[in-house]
């Protein structure tokens, strides 16, 4: 995940990175899917954050926060593309031209979205039987979250 679609975090200064986490963790999903993606993208970035090896990182806090956790390898294929699709939807909202307009919060959303959107296309990716549609997706979400990100 680090080397492709989350490339920019990793470039991010730990306030930076601290900062994101915690406002993906603020938010308070509205929507089914905002609510699974928020789980997965609080993982996602969880594990990257333990990947630093900071003291300031460690001393923050943040590995306390509590929050559901998924497990999208216990998931069918249909339910992943289900969720996929209602979070594509969703972040059809936030295009790249609007990125500068947005609240804190929206871009939390959007970053919450597109990231959770690249888990599950990666996800798709390792097991048998996936489309090469699903890497076509990966490419397109890995731009938006860049774009997404260096916003913050």
């Amino acid at each position: 995940m680090e080397g492709q679609e989350l490339v920019r975090f990793k470039d991010l200064s730990d306030d930076q990175a601290l900062k994101m986490v915690v406002l993906i963790y603020n938010v308070k999903p509205e929507l089914w899917e905002d609510e699974i993606s928020r789980s997965i993208t609080l993982s996602e970035y969880m594990a990257l954050l333990k990947k630093r090896h900071s003291k300031y990182v460690k001393n923050s806090g943040i590995f306390d926060l509590e929050y559901k956790k998924e497990n999208l390898k216990k998931w069918s294929d249909e339910d992943l593309l289900k969720i996929f699709n209602a979070l594509d939807s969703k972040s059809r909202n936030y295009y790249e031209m609007t990125a500068g307009e947005l609240s804190e919060r929206e871009n939390a959303v959007r970053i919450m979205r597109l990231t959770a959107m690249s888990v599950i296309v990666k996800e798709l990716k390792t097991r048998t039987g996936t489309r090469a549609a699903m890497q076509v997706l990966g490419q397109a979400l890995t731009v938006a979250l860049s774009i997404a990100i260096s916003v913050i």
